[in-house]
């Protein structure tokens, strides 16, 4: 079964404006996501780097400045769901390049300290925290990261005496958190790692669940089991892309990735949900009511 049979076909002209009542959300690869409405620009997890494997496994890490600038606009607003290099790497360049606030955890504080950056563009949060911030109301949930190789990689925070610039082991994973997104009375969902905690997951609603699927495998029927406690219309895997890969070279998948059970298990959960795959710079737009 191949994913771009599930590929949103939009009904609207790549590169347009959205209108007043509509939201644009528009993947980047990994679990970054772009979504705006009314000129407002809030980002989560911005990262276009993508570093090779050898860099990755030698080098300290600069983030890409022309990636960056070709692919990141502008952001008003930054939600970081847990300080992994490929959810946070690009943050030491986006933040001072864009003014916008990032929303973290302590470990995310770490980072800012590290490196020097604007204490006034961060700011803490923790489970059970809503903020609001311009149209958007961003609710953080407790949550937990996905195993490989029987453990979760980088299990610690950022430290804040760490030298800049980082090896990808000084990006430890801090505190994960599921994110929700409500915009115009439509809320997304928005969960880039592999695991879950139940107690904070129960009761959930959502119009759209993103979901990453890279790490779910140590989770047993992991999109089962988010997709039917949210019950969502639209479901959205995310996270299966190599991002060792430059964006301009195209999609390659993770190796061993088992989409069709990904679609078995959206199917028996949420039978009337759309299950809708973005190619990558791809967009998708809702109408608000």
């Amino acid at each position: 079964m191949r994913i771009e049979n599930f590929q949103y076909r939009p009904d609207f002209s790549a590169g347009s404006s959205p209108g007043d009542d509509e939201v644009s959300i528009k993947w980047f690869g990994t679990a970054a996501y772009r979504i705006e409405h009314r000129g407002a620009v809030l980002w989560i997890d911005p990262f276009v780097s993508r570093q090779s494997f050898v860099n990755l496994g030698f080098k300290r890490l600069e983030p890409k400045r022309a990636e960056i600038d070709k692919y990141i606009d502008r952001a008003d607003y930054i939600v970081i769901g847990h300080t992994h290099y490929d959810h946070a790497g690009d943050l030491p360049y986006i933040v001072p390049k864009t003014g916008a606030t990032a929303f973290g955890s302590e470990s995310l504080g770490a980072l800012f300290t590290a490196y020097g950056l604007p204490k006034e563009q961060f700011r803490k949060v923790t489970g059970g925290d809503t903020v609001e911030a311009g149209p958007f109301k961003i609710s953080f949930a407790k949550s937990a990261h996905g195993k490989l190789w029987g453990r979760v990689l980088a299990d610690y925070d950022i430290r804040p005496d760490a030298k800049p610039p980082f090896k990808m082991t000084d990006f430890g994973c801090g505190r994960v958190w599921a994110v929700t997104v409500e915009v115009g009375g439509y809320r997304i969902y928005h969960h880039g790692s592999g695991a879950i905690v139940e107690e904070t997951l129960a009761g959930t609603r959502a119009d759209m669940a993103i979901i990453g699927i890279s790490s779910r495998k140590s989770t047993p029927r992991f999109v089962y089991r988010v997709v039917k406690e949210l019950q969502p219309k639209v479901v959205m895997p995310t996270h299966y892309d190599m991002f060792f890969r430059p964006l301009h070279k195209g999609m390659r998948l993770i190796p061993g990735l088992d989409f069709k059970k990904v679609v078995r298990e959206v199917m028996e959960a949420a039978p009337e949900a759309a299950l809708v795959t973005l190619p990558l710079l791809g967009e998708y737009r809702v109408k608000l009511k």
